[in-house]
């Protein structure tokens, strides 16, 4: 997977950082604190500038003024600390190879890359652990771990998004799992108390960790024991434990002190106007939209949640309970956010931290069965497993849009290997005016632009660009364009993950009714890369009301 991860990205490309989206305020707090010992972030402007694209297209605002003026990092500091250790790596080999030390160059860069991988994997041996405590033989329990992470959308942010910290939840949730099973079937102190360090550690990430403990009555029956008994024997000796309640009150204390260093206040919102509606929660829109319902693009998971519920069934009551709860409380509140899609992205990404709990579960539950229905229990999983792999190659290709697909477009693509090519549409009331080609040409590091097409805009108030483009799939950096000569009119969409190794015909509008200059250019330019483009033809196409 590590090979998988650096081998399919270009490491090149100003559009490919890992370190990017959400996963920007994240790791800022390593290179504010120990780089540039800046509060305030102003390092950010001339990093975005001299790594990222130039036309602000990943642009991420992470940071929210506050009432006396100062600026505070809308993220929780809990992920900088798994960030750490690959930071100071990265930092130790860039000092040794010659590369800048800014905590944004290639081998930052490729630090956070690895470090996602490094924690799933240790995140998936943890679970595997705790499934073998819990007498779950090796096949089972290795089959389990793979259909958790391809069935689901956890491989997809490893592989393709490392914008978000979901995966570094999952470890310390696995860890979390495997801690309190063995506590309350050893009642070692030792295995709770790290257990509680883990949590803090995972609030300090994202408060909504705190639904965690919900599920400590339903690790504590899959364990074989009551919820009460484990925490009675603990309690005992809660004054030994004083060094724990040091730690996890340091973790914890860590968003306030980091507050305070922005913005001198101990107590923030660092979130601003974001915040959840608990009176108007998206709980069907959450589990089976197909915006982004988290079964829905996830029926592998569906499907374990429903075989559970199937064995439960045979249950007592209050194990039922145990399942139920719990998770009914996650959606509710994760549905609560103001924007429960959680952005683009493949699947309901928020429940990659709870993953932990529906297969330990669903291990336990399959482990009443015989041995052959075990086996064909788990051998439906693997068509779903080639659905979720699929489906989040689409969603990266942008054949499907997390966050916005409809039903008639979920349908409409659930085959397709190509993004669909933009098509223009003229309203009617639009008479044409006249046509002008620029014919053919090919785009390279030699030569940046394509021919150009002038084109006067007196009377005109559309113009429509069709570029017949053949090259290099996903060159993400070209564009079309529609510009003055001094660049106060300027226009331009990219073109880039619409080109495949043969032709196709993109077609796109742009209003000139507003445009002072009288005279406008169309070009191709494909200044921030080195692979070929070809152009079959551009056509500009004018039009008046």
């Amino acid at each position: 997977m590590l090979t998988a991860v650096i081998g399919l990205r270009d490491w090149n490309s100003r559009f490919e950082r890992p370190i990017n989206g959400d996963g920007k305020g994240y790791y800022a707090y390593l290179p504010a604190v120990f780089i540039y010992h800046d509060a305030q972030f102003g390092f950010i402007e001339e990093i975005e500038t001299k790594y990222y694209p130039l036309d602000r297209s990943q642009f991420k605002n992470f940071l929210n003024k506050q009432p006396n003026g100062r600026v505070v990092n809308k993220t929780f500091p809990g992920l900088a600390l798994l960030y750490a250790p690959f930071f100071f790596l990265a930092w130790l080999i860039a000092w040794i190879g010659g590369f800048v030390c800014d905590g944004y160059s290639l081998p930052f860069q490729m630090s956070i890359s690895i470090a996602h991988v490094v924690y799933l994997m240790l995140g998936l041996r943890a679970i595997y652990e705790t499934l073998s405590v819990l007498k779950i033989g090796i096949r089972t329990s290795l089959s389990l771990v793979l259909i958790l992470v391809f069935a689901s959308n956890v491989w997809y942010y490893i592989l393709y998004d490392h914008s978000v910290g979901h995966v570094f939840s999952f470890f310390l949730c696995a860890l979390f799992c495997r801690n309190v099973i063995l506590y309350f079937q050893s009642k070692k102190t030792f295995y709770f108390s790290v257990s509680l360090v883990l949590l803090a550690l995972m609030v300090s990430i994202r408060p909504t960790n705190a639904m965690m403990l919900l599920f400590m009555p339903l690790l504590s029956r899959i364990a074989g024991t009551t919820l009460f008994d484990g925490l009675r024997d603990y309690l005992k000796s809660w004054r030994e434990q004083w060094k724990i309640i040091l730690i996890c009150s340091a973790i914890v204390a860590l968003s306030p002190v980091v507050w305070y260093w922005q913005t001198g206040n101990f107590v923030v919102y660092s979130y601003g106007k974001e915040t959840f509606d608990f009176l108007h929660p998206h709980f069907v829109e959450f589990l089976f939209s197909f915006e982004k319902g988290w079964f829905l693009w996830s029926p592998g998971i569906f499907l374990m949640v429903f075989i559970t519920v199937v064995l439960l069934v045979k249950k007592d009551f209050l194990t039922i309970l145990s399942v139920f709860i719990p998770f009914s409380f996650v959606v509710y509140v994760l549905s609560s956010w103001w924007c429960w899609t959680y952005g683009d992205g493949f699947g309901q990404r928020p429940v990659i931290e709870f993953l932990p709990f529906v297969v330990l579960v669903f291990g336990v539950g399959i482990m009443s069965v015989k041995r052959e229905i075990r086996v064909l229990f788990i051998s439906l999983f693997f068509p779903f497993c080639c659905l979720s792999l699929f489906q989040g190659f689409q969603i990266h290709e942008g054949i499907h849009r997390g966050g916005t697909t409809t039903k008639s477009m979920y349908l409409s693509h659930f085959f397709q290997w190509y993004t669909d090519a933009p098509k223009a549409h003229i309203p009617l009331e639009y008479i044409k005016v006249f046509e002008k080609n620029a014919g053919e040409f090919q785009l390279s590091e030699k030569f940046t632009y394509s021919k150009a097409i002038k084109l006067p805009v007196k009377d005109i108030s559309l113009i429509e660009l069709k570029a017949e483009i053949s090259g290099k799939h996903k060159d993400t950096n070209v564009r079309i364009v529609l510009s003055s000569k001094d660049s106060k009119y300027y226009k331009s969409e990219f073109t880039g993950m619409y080109i495949y190794n043969f032709d196709r015909l993109l077609s796109y509008s742009f209003s000139v009714e507003n445009c002072q200059s009288d005279t406008l250019l169309a070009y191709l330019w494909n200044g921030d890369s080195n692979s070929k483009v070809s152009i079959r033809s551009l056509r500009a196409i004018a039009y008046k009301r």
